[in-house]
């Protein structure tokens, strides 16, 4: 027999919202039963339900309700209940277990199978980071390092450690957090040590030398890339000129920035537009940005516009807001130089939304005082 109270506590295992098929599952009952105490769970009014039979949803009227359900759970039967959703889960389609990567992580996690939290929830932060959801990505790393704290070391846990921080790093650096981003790379170049891979050792040198530009600390920066310069992997040598390609325009001296940059559109190309190559952003895009910003200082405006348009084709066909963004930045900062008011109130006005509605903070200090001097020039 299974009474309303049972039902609720599962439910609020499963979720805010459970459907009528994963109780079922999970609650290993009769469907007379099972409907039974359902009409009795709505019946209460602290759950409602959607849809048609036998594809059901039935949601609790407020999470302080499910919360009050789960609580009353003992610890050992609300583990061995979340251990259970993710066998269900796993045994579906690949498809559909494909589209339940963050629920697969939240009940391993719950459920202490760590090996597969890590696993689930690595992956469902790299989704999030591709559809621009960076403080999402950044909380389920986070509990992707505290799963994978849990498992045996081994010189393949401690390199999927060290990948698990350079992916909370790139959504750390999405929103400005640099002084947070050079912890976690200490924490990595420690477990880099025992393992002896130079790969990574390179990567946590381009990592930690933009943290340190970012900071101002220049030198630092630049002492910090010489380990990722002697090895041969177009990943981290994309990775190691592009920092220091951000240096030198910003510093004035575009003739470096361009050739930094064209070096590294020269190696990209074709399919590896679209690649990230280890960063937070498409490379192809961005060295093009800085490009534009560099032609456009240099009074080469046909140059730099032809750079912004081969830019824009390619974040645009990605559709990722870090990237659509900084070119509308850099297109709005030629029109500016050029010029050309209003075309450079309207793109700077696009890239200031962006940011906005995506919480992209680290590009809102390089963009928002450039939209006031436009505003002001325009009268």
């Amino acid at each position: 027999m299974i009474d309303a109270r049972d039902i609720a506590q599962i439910g609020a295992v499963i979720g805010r919202e459970f459907s009528h098929d994963l109780l079922t599952r999970v609650c290993a009952k009769t469907q007379t039963q099972i409907n039974a105490a359902l009409e009795r769970l709505l019946d209460s009014g602290l759950v409602f339900r959607r849809g048609i039979s036998p594809n059901e949803i039935y949601t609790f009227k407020h999470s302080l309700v499910q919360d009050a359900a789960y609580d009353t759970i003992l610890f050992s039967r609300r583990r061995r209940l979340h251990a259970l959703i993710v066998d269900i889960l796993e045994e579906q389609d690949s498809k559909l277990a494909s589209d339940k990567t963050t629920l697969l992580a939240h009940h391993a996690f719950h459920a202490e199978r760590w090996d597969k939290a890590s696993d689930y929830l690595q992956q469902a932060g790299a989704a999030e980071m591709d559809s621009a959801a960076v403080h999402e990505a950044v909380a389920l790393f986070e509990k992707a390092l505290i799963a994978g704290s849990h498992l045996n070391e081994s010189e393949q846990s401690l390199k999927k450690d060290i990948d698990l921080r350079f992916d909370l790093r790139n959504a750390l650096w999405s929103i400005g957090k640099f002084e947070r981003i050079l912890t976690i790379l200490k924490q990595a170049e420690q477990l880099a040590t025992k393992v002896g891979d130079e790969a990574r050792t390179g990567w946590i040198s381009v990592y930690t030398s933009a943290s340190l530009w970012q900071l101002g600390r220049s030198d630092e920066a630049l002492a910090a890339l010489a380990i990722s310069s002697k090895i041969n992997d177009l990943p981290l040598g994309v990775g190691s000129r592009f920092y220091p390609g951000c240096a030198t325009v910003t510093s004035g001296d575009c003739e470096s920035a361009i050739n930094i940059f064209q070096q590294t559109c020269d190696q990209l190309g074709g399919e590896l537009d679209y690649q990230r190559c280890g960063l937070p952003f498409l490379p192809a895009v961005i060295a093009r940005s800085w490009m534009v910003w560099a032609f456009a200082e240099r009074g080469e405006f046909n140059r730099a516009q032809t750079l912004a348009d081969e830019a824009m084709e390619i974040a645009t066909q990605v559709q990722h807001p870090f990237n659509i963004a900084h070119i509308y930045y850099d297109l709005g900062y030629l029109n500016y130089i050029k010029g050309d008011t209003s075309a450079a109130v309207s793109t700077l006005e696009t890239a200031v939304q962006i940011i906005d509605e995506w919480g992209l903070t680290y590009l809102s200090p390089f963009i928002s005082g450039f939209p006031g001097h436009a505003y002001t020039l325009s009268g």
